[in-house]
């Protein structure tokens, strides 16, 4: 039996706003696989519905409604897959590289 109802409520969510094409446009894509907008997406979600380590995604995926209705295999939520979507991307949190780190 696979979950479906708050899977496809906050992905409906997501997709008005657009979460996906806001992530992408500042993270671009590094190498193969999903792009770190689906990643996140997924991750996100994950958070929301069944809190767990990055390690049980995949599994968590697998009983969802999600496997049809985004372009992801569970293969590429592995914590070795994650590595070369989402890797060394600058915070949007962080102070630019010549901010000092005491007040003016």
């Amino acid at each position: 039996m696979r979950e479906f109802g708050a899977s496809a409520a906050l992905l409906s969510l997501a997709r008005r706003l657009q979460l996906v094409e806001h992530i992408d446009r500042h993270l671009p894509k590094r190498g193969s696989g999903p792009s770190v907008g689906t990643y996140l997406l997924a991750a996100v979600l994950n958070r929301c519905l069944a809190p767990g380590s990055k390690a049980s995604l995949a599994r968590w995926f697998d009983s969802t409604v999600l496997t049809r209705l985004l372009p992801l295999r569970s293969r590429q939520l592995t914590s070795s897959a994650s590595g070369t979507t989402c890797t060394a991307s600058p915070s949007p949190l962080s102070p630019p590289s010549n901010a000092t780190s005491s007040p003016p």
